[in-house]
């Protein structure tokens, strides 16, 4: 399927779908071309890359890109991950998905570089998942014992409203469509389709035992406390 003619200039995990875990074809986000065309390609995930730099600039990515981007500025689904997809079709070769590993689904890796796909990050953003207790464990242990400033008391207070917020809209099926409706008649109505599928992965979480236990955590920590003797 994946046509190359020239040299990978990049390594990215495969971008998967959130409802079959199956990899995505370019087609899902390109407005460059038509579906027939991008079927051709996979659809990489650009959370953590390897970049061949020399090759980058002797062939002038960068100047490509904005070149590229003309005329299609509000139709990237996802900004520079839609780009760089186009833009190096058929020249970016696979990592093992530990590279890059989402928690919603497959609960905390053990060995993975722990991607934060949200919207909301755990470094400006509170919140009492395991995932999130995960990076501030991290940060005690080999960044600085105390909370980072960014997490403000209303950054911890907004964070708790909305992970409560978000559970209720999960279990409580008339909430969640009376929300997604209010959302969609706002300005920006590709919000509710990002909320939507955002509550989609917290569902499917919350049914995994390895993510909703502490028992990861813990292990992490044990883990990390070895490492760092």
């Amino acid at each position: 399927m994946e046509r190359a003619n020239h040299a990978q200039l990049m390594l990215a995990t495969a971008d998967l779908d959130s409802t079959t875990a199956e990899p995505k074809l370019l087609s899902r986000d390109c407005p460059f071309l038509p579906g027939s065309e991008a079927d051709q390609f996979h659809y990489y995930n650009c959370g953590f890359l390897f970049i061949d730099l020399e090759g980058w600039r002797r062939e002038k990515i960068e100047e490509l890109a904005f070149q590229s981007v003309k005329g299609y500025e509000t139709q990237l689904k996802a900004w520079d991950q839609t780009l760089l997809n186009f833009v190096l079709r058929g020249r970016i070769g696979r990592l093992p998905g530990f590279w890059s590993q989402s928690c919603a689904i497959d609960g905390i890796p053990g060995e993975a570089n722990i991607h934060y796909i949200s919207m909301r990050k755990p470094w400006n953003h509170w919140s009492p998942m395991p995932l999130y207790s995960a990076w501030y464990l991290f940060h005690r242990l080999f960044v600085s014992p105390h909370i980072p400033m960014c997490l403000s008391v209303r950054a911890v207070v907004a964070g708790a409203s909305r992970h409560l917020r978000d559970r209720l809209l999960v279990a409580i099926p008339f909430l969640k469509r009376r929300y997604l409706a209010s959302l969609q008649n706002r300005k920006g109505a590709k919000y509710s389709e990002a909320y939507q599928q955002h509550l989609h992965r917290l569902r499917s979480a919350l049914a995994n035992p390895l993510w909703r236990g502490r028992q990861p955590v813990r292990k992490l920590k044990e883990k990390w406390c070895r490492l760092k003797g």
